[in-house]
């Protein structure tokens, strides 16, 4: 699998027929905005005799303006035909992994310690939509992704819906689906 070496070191996977058409110019690493992501590999180009800023998964899928390119993998260094695809932002947004400030550690379920109950919830082109209260944090994950699935039936469930973070909750005691190790 070919590979374009960045500025710093690391290297972005490419297609080989994309490594012919980009793998000649120099490309630098985006550091990560958030934490937990890679960065990107991007580029100077003059366009209009104004130097802008490209990526290389928008330089390899070239989408219109209004559109984004996800990774379905999460890895944005892994710039792969395969594992790019050009999306709406709402579905970019779908995309998204379980944030790691997450209470629950599932995206879409969070937990009401006064009630004792657990809630799931979907947004739905920016809207909140209320899923349903459950007894349980399976019952509530089952009811999100039944729901996300009526909605969104071609988006697959690798998006990152059912990932869980892998942290220590601080209040596991309090919640009676959550196992504490001893």
């Amino acid at each position: 699998m070919p590979e374009i070496v960045l500025s710093n070191g690391l290297v972005a996977r490419v297609d080989p027929v994309d490594f012919a058409a980009f793998g000649g110019h120099t490309w630098s690493h985006k550091k990560p905005t958030k934490p937990g992501d890679s960065g990107y590999a991007v580029r100077g180009v003059r366009i209009d005799g104004k130097m802008k800023v490209r990526s290389l998964q928008r330089e390899i899928m070239d989408p219109p303006p209004d559109l984004r390119v996800i990774f379905l993998n999460h890895d944005s260094l892994d710039c792969r035909r395969a594992n790019l695809r050009v999306v709406d932002i709402a579905t970019a947004n779908r995309h998204n992994r379980v944030r790691k400030d997450s209470e629950t550690g599932v995206k879409g379920v969070k937990y009401h310690p006064a009630s004792g109950s657990w809630q799931a919830v979907l947004t739905v082109y920016g809207k909140p939509q209320h899923v349903g209260c459950f007894g349980s944090k399976k019952d509530a994950i089952a009811a999100y992704e039944a729901e996300r699935r009526r909605y969104f039936p071609d988006q697959p469930t690798a998006s990152g819906s059912l990932r869980t973070v892998n942290r220590q909750s601080a209040d596991t005691r309090a919640r009676p689906d959550v196992t504490s190790s001893p």
